[in-house]
């Protein structure tokens, strides 16, 4: 348990998207921790986001879904700011 009296790995929340596969909607999360990530129509999948790269300021994100969607992407605020894929 960490000082706010949390788990690293509870849930944070839950994020509605159109589509599994439309990431884009996920650019706004940036905050660390695990997300339910509810496609619509659709098996439920996480998102796990974290603070990394020390000075670099990035944040890292990795979107699973049972169909088989692994994602691991990276966005750096001392370069462009946009998402890259990994």
């Amino acid at each position: 348990m960490n000082k706010n009296q949390l788990f690293p790995f509870m849930v944070k929340g839950q994020i509605e998207i159109s589509n599994r596969n439309n990431i884009e909607e996920l650019n706004n999360v940036a905050e660390s921790g695990m997300y339910i990530v509810i496609p619509n129509s659709d098996t439920y999948g996480t998102l796990l986001v974290f603070q990394a790269g020390g000075g670099a300021g990035a944040t890292v994100q990795f979107y699973l879904h049972p169909a088989g969607i692994n994602i691991t992407r990276i966005k750096n605020s001392n370069s462009e700011n946009i998402w890259r894929q990994l």
